[in-house]
């Protein structure tokens, strides 16, 4: 649709101020579509972010017509993402034509977007692949000004223009290597070198790894990343991970995370002992994310702020106990937050709630006490809470706490009950039959006198919006400077709970 021309009298200095800062293109859309004024001035900024919509060539050609239009438009990118455009099917002779001469007219326009900061290319290795020529690849290697970068379907053809680019300004780089179940990358991917280009400037690297594609070689010996501060890895297996390698090629590393779809088979045995013997460049991190089997069979032996992804009396492996207990005291950990399956840990450990936890520097806790979804309909997965919390007060008597949360929900949600109530109310329910049932004061006072530097108490219910619960532990004076002072408990008005969770490390 034309922007529809008007002769009203509006206040231009007062709306062209305002068009940077509307925030959604759809909203900006609308407005610049009032007036060919407006829609001069809106399409800079409207411009800056290109997300590709559609799986086919139009819409390349649609994209690229926009662009071309006029020289300025390219210039105005900042952000342009390309989606998965691949045809499992193949091209018929009288399209491969036309293929051709959209991928002519991309390499065209990211050419001239000489002011592009950050290219997504969700099937990279394709696009490459079917450009014959090398103008696709020229485009993508001359940019200068990139600093972010997220590529999908990594092939040799990928990580040679990598090491070729000229930007030397790269700071973030996403690379996903789930391939197609059909391909695979043949042979070693020497990570570190594909990244060298940037090894002075490159601070975030996010790693999608399956077990298509080829082992991943982490550590090269004298290449190494001192700028990057965060580092993800999600793979079906963190075998090819050892961690002497990932603290060797990113020493200065304060985010990290460490996530694997399988499990080790046998974690004892797997266990990277070499870790021990070895001492330099130890991280002190500001967050780990890493599940207790693979934190414990990599060998993980490091200072960290907060340690989460923790996940205890789960189906899959319910005797984490022994190796969270052994690995928390390697990690050096300060915060903690702990997935905890309650009716699960309660079958097979009964009263081991009393020693979870061993005897660490811990200053912030918080416990997310989940249920099985089977057990939600049934009374008494409520009706231990007392018990539950009575034999957690004698576990925590041994931590420093400053802060201690609970959130109360259910691992899945995968059912309901035909011809009842449905699932997010019984859900609901659920929630607000513990909500109700749990003596807040009560509980809270006890671990405060428990605990003698616990300052807060924070309970939130997963499905029951608005019902946080904060409670604040003060000491009282009991006139006998013999005596310890006992300590009361006061809940805090919902603005300053608020205040209280935000300026908590758990979100």
């Amino acid at each position: 649709m034309d922007p529809l021309e008007t002769s009203s009298s509006l206040p231009w200095d007062v709306l062209l101020h305002v068009v940077p800062f509307i925030t959604s293109q759809s909203d900006l859309s609308r407005f610049m579509r009032t007036c060919i004024t407006l829609y001069q001035h809106g399409l800079p900024t409207l411009s800056r972010q290109c997300h590709i919509r559609g799986s086919s060539w139009k819409s390349i050609n649609s994209f690229c017509s926009f662009v071309l239009k006029t020289p300025d438009r390219c210039l105005w990118l900042r952000e342009l993402s390309i989606p998965d455009i691949r045809s499992y099917e193949e091209t018929p002779a009288h399209e491969l034509d036309q293929e051709m001469a959209s991928l002519t007219m991309l390499a065209q326009a990211i050419s001239d977007a000489r002011n592009l900061e950050c290219l997504r290319i969700f099937d990279f290795g394709y696009l490459l692949e079917r450009a014959s020529h090398t103008t696709l690849y020229l485009a993508i290697s001359s940019l200068r000004n990139i600093k972010a970068i997220h590529f999908g379907n990594l092939n040799a053809l990928s990580f040679n223009l990598m090491e070729n680019m000229q930007t030397t300004s790269l700071k973030e780089a996403t690379l996903d290597f789930d391939l197609d179940p059909s391909e695979s990358l043949t042979n070693v991917v020497y990570l570190p070198q594909h990244l060298q280009q940037f090894q002075d400037s490159l601070e975030g690297l996010i790693v999608y790894d399956t077990f298509q594609s080829a082992p991943i070689i982490w550590n090269l010996g004298d290449i190494a990343f001192p700028r990057l501060h965060t580092l993800r890895i999600y793979s079906d297996s963190l075998e090819n991970a050892p961690m002497e390698d990932l603290c060797a090629t990113f020493p200065n590393a304060k985010n990290v995370t460490l996530l694997a779809h399988q499990r080790p088979m046998h974690v004892l045995e797997f266990r990277d002992e070499s870790w021990f013997g070895w001492s330099h460049h130890t991280w002190k991190l500001d967050r780990f994310r890493c599940s207790v089997p693979w934190a414990y069979g990599l060998g993980a032996h490091f200072h960290t702020q907060l340690w989460d992804g923790i996940v205890l009396g789960d189906d899959d492996l319910i005797s984490n106990l022994e190796y969270f207990q052994d690995v928390a005291k390697d990690v050096q950990v300060e915060r903690l937050d702990v997935e905890l399956h309650v009716s699960n840990w309660h079958r097979i450990h009964h009263e081991s709630f009393t020693s979870i936890f061993p005897s660490l520097q811990i200053t912030h806790l918080h416990l997310d006490l989940r249920w099985l979804e089977d057990d939600v309909p049934l009374g008494p997965s409520a009706m231990m809470l007392p018990s539950v919390f009575s034999d957690l007060a004698v576990n925590l008597e041994i931590l420093p706490l400053q802060f201690l949360g609970f959130r109360f929900g259910v691992v899945h949600q995968s059912w309901s009950h035909p011809g009842g109530p449905g699932k997010e109310s019984l859900l609901q329910l659920f929630e607000t039959h513990i909500r109700h049932n749990l003596d807040y004061m009560s509980y809270t006072h006890k671990l405060a006198n428990a605990v003698p530097s616990l300052k807060h108490v924070c309970f939130r219910f997963l499905h029951l919006p608005q019902s946080e619960e904060v409670w604040r532990a003060e000491t009282t004076n009991s006139g006998d400077e013999d005596r310890a002072s006992p300590r009361g408990v006061v809940q805090l008005d919902q603005v300053e709970g608020i205040r209280v969770l935000k300026n908590s490390p758990f979100k």
